[in-house]
């Protein structure tokens, strides 16, 4: 290993610590404090919107915690949160402080100035622990030579680095993907190794239920890596298997029913958001009509089955009524469906950089958030576009700079492998995601691109040295 490669490659992460730290404290100073929205509810602004429900499980780990109930005991069902709620209940109860207050008002709200920085250093430390042993790995490997532009990339990108100062789900996400890639060039087909890989790509599904399937992108480049050896692939399906076994044992025990996917997850799903619209479109109707015809055939259908939602077997039923439902109106208006699919999938897929910030600003009782929604969640959305059209340049062109590479070269190398890993991801998160439109759901996708950027960004760098 080149040992100033090391050393650059240090100072580059000591920069990005040194820089989110500053970044992380900023957010702390301005925005942990109790808000008031428009409605008068009262909240911790730096924890808004799904955050709440987030902290409201960590407050139940820690006080469970507190009680010396054990650790197991302890563990919360998966709901619209797994691992982050056990994070942040358990780091609460080591240093012995409680996350919530009940001020003036009588409500509960999450505490300022309660030591959240450490739960930032920690994911800091944590990701720039992750792109170092990374960097070296692929380097060492692959003897790719845009390392440092990778290294960089990962390290100051606003849009990736946003979310180490923030308390989204995001940062440890991408942390553990980067992780699972470290972990995936380093395999040398060892047993132990590939059953720590499933169950590490179970603890991405913990970290956000998003990554529920992310399985099969990973076993589809096992399946291409190995050829006809499977012991690898087996392994790999053994941890995946042992550690949801662990989560549905731990959903059976708190629920009495075995599942993994939160109820929640299931039962605001495509059914909830979006099988409105496409009905209004279908049958010409505005989306309140629409929205209330539906709701009114599942009142009919509840009544007619005995349906209380209240009871976690009919619970369960209306959720299989809902995918069945959202099925049979998509697939009558496939036209619509689709762009509507790739309307919302072009909002997702680009770079936004001031994501986290706007989010602590924004108030969904606000009167322009109801009158003006999509002025009031986009208004950076110009900017946002034309700094995304210059990343995907560089994108786009170390994307086919390899693909011409392959057919010319006639062999798919091993780092051509893990390069169509990274493209199995994207679609993956693409296909799960894109109906949302939400560019917070693109990140996972932007770590993978960035093999494309630094690609290109050398590529083009080297054409103009030689002009």
């Amino acid at each position: 290993m080149n040992k100033f490669f090391l050393k650059t490659e240090l100072i580059i992460v000591l920069f990005g610590i040194i820089l989110n730290i500053v970044v992380a404290q900023y957010n702390l100073n301005k925005f942990d404090k109790t808000y008031k929205n428009y409605e008068g509810k009262s909240y911790n602004q730096i924890l808004g919107s799904d955050l709440i429900d987030c902290w409201t499980y960590s407050e139940e780990v820690r006080e469970r915690l507190s009680e010396q109930k054990g650790f197991f005991a302890s563990l919360p069902s998966y709901k619209t949160f797994l691992l982050p709620p056990i994070i942040v209940g358990t780091y609460y109860h080591i240093i012995d402080k409680e996350i919530y207050k009940t001020i003036e008002t009588g409500e509960q709200v999450a505490k300022s100035n309660n030591y959240k920085f450490g739960l930032l250093l920690i994911q800091i430390l944590l990701y720039y622990t992750s792109i170092y042993f990374f960097s070296i790995a692929i380097k060492d490997k692959y003897k790719i030579n845009y390392h440092i532009i990778l290294l960089l990339f990962l390290s100051f990108e606003p849009t990736i680095i946003q979310w180490h100062s923030s308390f989204w789900s995001e940062s440890l996400f991408i942390t553990m993907m980067i992780f699972l890639f470290y972990l995936l060039i380093k395999n040398s087909n060892g047993y132990i190794l590939n059953i720590i890989i499933g169950i590490l790509v179970g603890l991405l599904f913990a970290q956000r239920a998003v990554a529920f399937l992310f399985i099969a992108p990973v076993i589809l480049y096992y399946l291409v890596r190995y050829k006809k050896n499977f012991k690898p692939t087996l392994l790999l399906i053994f941890g995946f298997v042992f550690f949801m076994s662990i989560v549905g044992f731990n959903n059976y025990k708190k629920t009495g029913h075995f599942y993994f996917i939160s109820q929640q997850h299931q039962y605001l799903s495509y059914y909830y958001y979006f099988g409105a619209r496409i009905y209004a479109d279908k049958h010409n109707l505005s989306r309140p009509e629409a929205k209330n015809i539906l709701d009114g055939e599942e009142k009919k259908w509840a009544e007619n089955n005995n349906i209380d939602l209240n009871n976690t077997e009919d619970f369960f039923q209306n959720i299989n009524y809902r995918n069945k439902k959202f099925l049979h109106i998509a697939l009558s208006n496939p036209v619509y469906t689709t762009k509507l699919f790739i309307k919302k999938a072009l909002l997702m897929s680009h770079f936004s950089p001031t994501w986290v910030t706007e989010s602590y600003e924004h108030d969904r009782t606000h009167p322009e958030a109801i009158k003006n929604t999509v002025k009031y969640y986009h208004i950076n959305l110009t900017r946002d576009i034309s700094y995304s059209l210059i990343l995907y340049l560089f994108i786009f062109i170390g994307f086919l700079y390899k693909c011409r590479e392959i057919y010319f070269k006639k062999e798919f190398s091993e780092y051509d492998k893990f390069l169509l890993f990274q493209v199995l991801s994207i679609l993956y998160f693409v296909s799960i995601s894109g109906f949302w439109g939400n560019p917070k759901y693109f990140i996972p996708c932007a770590i993978n691109l960035s093999f494309f950027f630094a690609q290109g960004l050398n590529i083009s760098i080297n054409h103009f040295k030689k002009k």
